[in-house]
């Protein structure tokens, strides 16, 4: 994709942007669209004015009057819409779930974007705005995947308290563990393991001896992967069983 931006920069007015499933591509955000060589997905650029780029590498958008926020990315030729102004142009292209899944991803770990960087650049008579400000107040700093989105989102739409997200969990001044989802009032935590977690002897090691050192903390630690978010009812009742259980084992 870095390539085939750079051979398009060559035929294209200097003030183009890239932007739509080029621009999520190039900031690894979650996007659709799979590079492949046959055949190439088009480049997305944000042209200003009334120009139009006719060639069939390209897919051309309009910025309607808007001045485009955009960054520098190191190795492209052609700057790129910045990620929140991103979000604000894909959500109206996007289901409430993936405007959702890309919020959080922009203000994800250790971001320097935040949801007030979504907020500003949700300008009024934008496109969608109606469901990416409803969708902005589902958005949480500090998810580091989609599958820790998509959990979180089907245990609040189940009624469950939120939990706090990739946080330390810290005993007398000493550190435990960094952790998924953490319950810290019920002592409860939650960890997705993705398939890295299986493929690597050293992160199992490490997973190992994390699990083990909170729980030998009183803590309780509720292990989930792909098998458990592809039956989202059993899940969400084994976290809310989980949560019921220590209410009762810690007095709430």
């Amino acid at each position: 994709m870095i390539e085939d931006i750079g051979a398009v920069s060559r035929v294209v007015p200097d003030d183009a942007v890239v932007c739509g499933e080029s621009a999520l591509w190039v900031h690894h955000l979650p996007h659709a669209q799979q590079w492949s060589p046959t055949p190439r997905p088009p480049i997305h650029l944000l042209v200003p004015g009334e120009r139009r780029i006719r060639l069939a590498t390209v897919r051309d958008h309009r910025l309607g009057g808007r001045q485009a926020d955009t960054v520098h990315v190191e190795g492209l030729p052609l700057r790129v819409l910045s990620p929140p102004a991103l979000f604000a142009q894909m959500a109206p292209h996007l289901s409430f779930l993936d405007t959702v899944i890309l919020g959080d991803a922009v203000v994800g770990w250790r971001s320097v974007w935040t949801p007030e960087h979504l907020e500003a650049a949700l300008g009024p008579g934008l496109p969608g705005v109606v469901q990416a400000r409803r969708a902005l107040h589902h958005v949480r700093p500090g998810s580091n995947s989609v599958t820790e989105t998509k959990s979180r989102l089907l245990l609040l739409e189940a009624g469950l308290p939120e939990p706090e997200l990739n946080v330390s969990v810290v005993v007398d001044g000493t550190w435990l563990a960094y952790v998924d989802f953490l319950w810290r009032r019920h002592r409860l935590v939650v960890e997705y393991y993705g398939v890295h977690h299986f493929t690597s002897d050293r992160q199992r090691r490490d997973d190992l001896h994390r699990v083990r050192g909170l729980r030998d903390h009183d803590y309780r630690v509720e292990e989930l992967t792909s098998r458990d978010l592809a039956r989202p009812a059993e899940m969400v009742a084994r976290v809310a069983n989980a949560l019921r259980e220590q209410e009762v084992a810690l007095g709430l």
